[in-house]
């Protein structure tokens, strides 16, 4: 657990699997503990732009939605913060579908206790999920692969073709040809260079 205030998203739709919830985080064996509780995923996405949480303990039915598709949509927005998923079945298939899911943990109502609430919550914050690249960065790396892998080949060919037309033992068809498509790799060049820069402008 961290040295300061462990702090807990809930979301559930039922105000009643909250107030269990909040009872129980109380008992939690931590120092401090900031709980926050939301009934609708848009107030807990919220949350998560304005704090870093560091459980989301998320309800596997919510309304209509299920709590693996809010799941998706999370890790989707680029929360990667670990989630114990919570519902009514209890068994080997729950916790299977969970973690399929994208789950840290799946815990059970049935029973639910501060213990088994503490055990689930450290177990999911030592499975942590490796923080995904940055959209900016992952730009960032993908314009380098493209510089190193395609830019040389056509510096590269457009070099072999102007030495190619510095021969004098051209015919004027040849050459005309090795022109254009050297003039064809100079605007790939160029036009791979603006594409990159209003990818990185993005």
């Amino acid at each position: 657990m961290p040295q300061r205030p462990l702090r807990l998203l809930a979301l559930d739709d039922n105000p009643a699997d909250l107030e269990v919830l909040r009872i129980h985080v109380g008992d939690l064996r931590v120092s401090a503990v900031e709980f926050t509780p939301c009934s609708q995923v848009d107030e807990a996405f919220r949350a998560l732009a304005r704090t870093a949480y560091d459980v989301l303990l998320l309800d596997e039915r919510l309304g209509s939605v299920s709590g693996h598709e809010v799941l998706c949509d999370l890790r989707r927005a680029g929360h990667q913060l670990p989630v114990v998923l919570l519902g009514a079945c209890d068994g080997e298939e729950s916790v299977t579908s969970a973690i399929r899911a994208g789950a840290a943990e799946y815990l059970s109502r049935r029973g639910l206790s501060s213990a088994r609430l503490e055990a689930a919550i450290s177990w999911a914050m030592e499975r942590r999920p490796a923080a995904l690249p940055t959209r900016a960065g992952a730009a960032e790396s993908l314009c380098t692969q493209l510089e190193g892998a395609v830019t040389p080949t056509l510096e590269a060919a457009r070099k072999s073709l102007d030495c190619l037309l510095a021969e004098g033992d051209l015919s004027d068809g040849h050459r005309r040809e090795l022109a254009e498509v050297s003039r064809l790799c100079g605007d790939a060049l160029a036009e791979l260079e603006r594409m990159l820069a209003d990818v990185r402008r993005a």
